[in-house]
C-alpha cells in the first residue's frame, strides 16, 4: 500500500514539473514596441501600425485605442476594413525580433486629437493567458472628415428676448463632433466667443444680463482637427421695464440718473433689491420749494379775509 501510494505521489510530482516547465517555456516573456507611428502622428483611412516584438512564444497582436473626447474614453480593440482584430506575424529578423504590420481601419473611430494607442500581443493558449502590452503613443490624431454643419439654431432668427437671459444652442452630429464655440459676428453681451457645453448631439450656451441691442450669432462645431460653422442668427434684446434692465445697467460705465439719483444695491435675506436714491442736494430743492408754496397759500388766506 506504501509503495502504491508513494508511486502516485512521485507521478503527481512528475506531471507538475512537466506541467509547469510548459507553462514556462509558453509564457510571453520579452518585451513589444510600436515603432510606427511616433507620439503626435496624424492618423487618416487605413493606416499600417509596426510592432516589434521580442519574444519566440507570442503568436498574435492587436492594437487598442482610447479618447477622452469622444465616446471610445476607454480601450477599443481595433479593427481593419474586413473586421479582422487579431494578426500574426508576418516578418522575422534576427535576434529574436518579430515584426508585427498591423493595418487598421480609423474610420471605425471618430475623429479626434486627443488619442492614445498601444498594442496588446499573447501566446494564446490555455496554459498561459499572460500578455505582452507596448508603452503608449500619445497626442494621435485621426483626421477623416470635417464636422457636419451645426443646424436647429436656438432662439430663432429675428427672435426678441424681454428679460436678458438667453439660452444659446444647435445640434450637431455626435460622431464628427468633440466640442462647440458660439461666436457673435455683429455686437456682443461681453465677448466675441462663448465655450459652449456639449452633450450628446446638441451644444449650448446661456448668457444673461444682456444689454439691450441686436446680436448675430453662429455656432461653430469642431473634432479637434477641423471646424465647420453654421449658418448666422438674430437675437434682439428688449427688456420691457427697468426692473429688468438693472442687472444689465450695473455692467455698464457711466450709469446716470436723469433725476440726478444714484443706484443702490441693497442686499437683504431674500436676495438683491436695486432703488435710485436721491442725493442731498435735489432733496434740499424740493424742500424749500414747498416751503414757499406753503407761504404764498398763507398768504393768500390772509389777504382774503382782511378783505372781509
Amino acid at each position: 500500500m506504501k509503495t502504491k501510494n508513494f508511486s502516485l505521489v512521485l507521478a503527481t510530482t512528475f506531471l507538475l514539473v512537466i506541467l509547469s516547465t510548459t507553462v514556462m517555456a509558453l509564457s510571453p516573456g520579452g518585451s513589444i514596441a510600436i515603432v510606427v507611428p511616433s507620439s503626435n502622428a496624424i492618423l487618416a483611412d487605413n493606416v499600417t501600425i509596426r510592432v516589434n516584438v521580442t519574444s519566440q512564444n507570442i503568436v498574435n497582436c492587436s492594437i487598442w485605442v482610447k479618447s477622452v473626447s469622444t465616446a471610445n474614453l476607454t480601450y477599443t480593440q481595433m479593427r481593419n476594413a474586413t473586421g479582422q482584430n487579431l494578426w500574426i506575424s508576418n516578418s522575422t529578423t534576427d535576434d529574436n525580433l518579430t515584426v508585427y504590420n498591423i493595418t487598421i481601419d480609423t474610420f471605425k473611430v471618430e475623429d479626434s486629437n486627443d488619442y492614445t494607442l498601444k498594442a496588446i500581443c499573447s501566446n494564446s493558449t490555455l496554459l498561459n493567458v499572460d500578455n505582452l502590452t507596448s508603452s503608449e503613443i500619445t497626442g494621435i490624431v485621426v483626421d477623416n472628415t470635417n464636422p457636419a454643419t451645426p443646424t436647429s439654431l436656438d432662439p430663432a432668427t429675428d427672435t426678441v428676448d424681454t428679460d436678458g437671459t438667453v439660452n444659446f444652442s444647435c445640434s450637431v452630429t455626435d460622431t464628427r463632433t468633440t466640442g462647440c464655440t458660439i461666436y457673435f459676428s455683429q455686437g456682443n453681451p461681453g465677448a466675441s466667443t462663448y465655450a459652449m457645453a456639449y452633450a450628446g448631439a446638441s451644444c449650448s450656451k446661456e448668457l444673461s444680463n444682456i444689454p439691450e441691442q441686436t446680436y448675430a450669432w453662429y455656432c461653430q462645431a469642431s473634432d479637434g482637427s477641423n471646424t465647420t460653422d453654421s449658418s448666422a442668427n438674430r437675437a434682439t434684446i428688449d427688456q420691457k421695464s427697468s426692473a429688468n434692465k438693472i442687472p444689465a445697467l450695473l455692467q455698464q460705465k457711466g450709469v446716470t440718473s436723469a433725476g440726478g439719483a444714484t443706484l443702490s444695491v441693497v442686499g437683504t435675506g431674500n436676495g438683491i433689491s436695486f432703488s435710485w436714491l436721491r442725493t442731498p442736494i435735489p432733496v434740499l430743492g424740493e424742500l424749500w420749494f414747498g416751503l414757499v408754496i406753503g407761504a404764498l397759500v398763507v398768504v393768500i388766506i390772509w389777504a382774503v379775509k382782511l378783505k372781509k
